[in-house]
């Protein structure tokens, strides 16, 4: 099964990889061997503005940018399929949390995120370390 990693978690892989359980990284390791890792383009567009806003270094990004060169993961559109499988139950979060979740969803994967999201049509793999 594919495995998509939200932004922190995609971040947190480069930067902090103590922050993501043992499991998790073991998981995502072998995801990314499988060639089944999978970014959505919501993900790496949050990044861009993080950084245009001074939330992201450039160091930071540039990690990014080799990390996504080294593991080759399968960068994940938004689609007509992304937009309307969008759902109301999460019209509280961002855009963007809400786009990768859609992506999950019409994509089948399993979202690897360190946040609780509540959605029976997606898996979720929990990546908080303790």
């Amino acid at each position: 099964m594919k495995i998509l990693v939200d932004t922190n978690v995609l971040c947190a892989l480069f930067a902090n990889p103590e922050r993501l359980s043992e499991e998790s990284r073991d998981t995502l390791n072998a995801a990314a061997s499988a060639g089944e890792l999978c970014v959505s383009v919501a993900s790496l567009l949050q990044l861009r503005e993080a950084r245009r806003n001074d939330l992201v270094s450039a160091a930071d990004l540039e990690k990014v940018d080799k990390w996504m060169k080294l593991h080759h993961p399968q960068i994940l559109p938004i689609d007509m399929r992304v937009l309307a499988s969008m759902s109301a139950a999460h019209e509280k979060e961002s855009v963007t949390d809400r786009l990768i979740l859609a992506t999950a969803r019409s994509e089948e994967c399993r979202l690897a995120t360190f946040r609780d999201f509540h959605d029976a049509n997606i898996e979720f793999l929990n990546c908080v370390s303790g």
